[in-house]
């Protein structure tokens, strides 16, 4: 009977629990890439709609303090929709198209939450705030959803050269960014991969680094020196030193 009458406590928890989580992969220079993104969301989805309709099943046997949980679990799933932009990686390849992903992700959660609210709350007035915010709050993510299904595919980005460094420390892409008549530039970006975390759903990946950034017809070419020093465009530059000195920026 506990469970059931502070099931919303525990979800409200859990939302805190992992906004905590995400920040703290952040913080500590990763992002969480799944190994599968279509699988992930449908897992997330399929946990979300679990979540949402038990709760709504057990709302007769919420105590206060449980119904209190229900009332602020738009704050709470939009605190973890956010951290999930800081330690969710959304470029794939160095293409940003999963960012329609966490779209979905955040229009169903939020969603959601909305619906436990209306479902719990018995004010009129407070419906009619949070009906206004939610409106507001999709209309504004709709418009980014639908903005990139136009833009996910918007320009050509090719990987020129994609090399490890002789003891397979560090990696380094050179990327190119062809966006028609709007120009583009070619990127660089270098990370320490001997930091990631291989897990069973995905992987905790170092954060990378633009160590070199050029005009679009300044095409970069890579080249290890040794396992800690990188030529690009025939100019030496000290991987190690680098991500340690941008590390401690951060």
């Amino acid at each position: 009977m506990k469970f059931k009458s502070n099931y919303n406590i525990f979800i409200g928890v859990l939302f805190v629990a992992l906004t905590l989580i995400n920040l703290f992969i952040y913080t500590a220079g990763y992002t969480y890439r799944p190994k599968n993104y279509l699988f992930f969301i449908i897992i997330i989805f399929a946990i979300i709609a679990g979540a949402t309709a038990l709760s709504i099943k057990l709302k007769q046997y919420t105590n206060k303090i449980s119904k209190i949980f229900a009332y602020i679990m738009p704050i709470l799933s939009l605190l973890y929709a956010v951290s999930l932009i800081f330690s969710f990686d959304l470029s794939v390849n160095y293409k940003t198209y999963d960012i329609v992903y966490y779209d979905l992700m955040f229009i169903f959660l939020m969603s959601s939450s909305f619906l436990i609210f209306f479902v719990y709350s018995a004010n009129k007035w407070l419906k009619v705030c949070a009906g206004i915010v939610g409106a507001i709050t999709a209309s504004i993510f709709g418009f980014m959803f639908f903005i990139s299904l136009i833009f996910a595919n918007f320009g050509e980005i090719n990987i020129l050269q994609d090399i490890y460094s002789p003891n397979n420390t560090y990696s380094a892409v050179a990327i190119s960014l062809d966006e028609g008549a709007l120009g583009g530039n070619n990127v660089v970006y270098v990370r320490n991969i001997q930091k990631d975390i291989n897990l069973l759903i995905g992987n905790l990946n170092s954060q990378r680094q633009q160590i070199w950034i050029g005009d679009w017809g300044d095409v970069p070419t890579l080249e290890w020196i040794d396992d800690n020093n990188l030529l690009i465009n025939n100019k030496e530059y000290d991987v190690a030193e680098f991500l340690n000195t941008k590390n401690i920026a951060e």
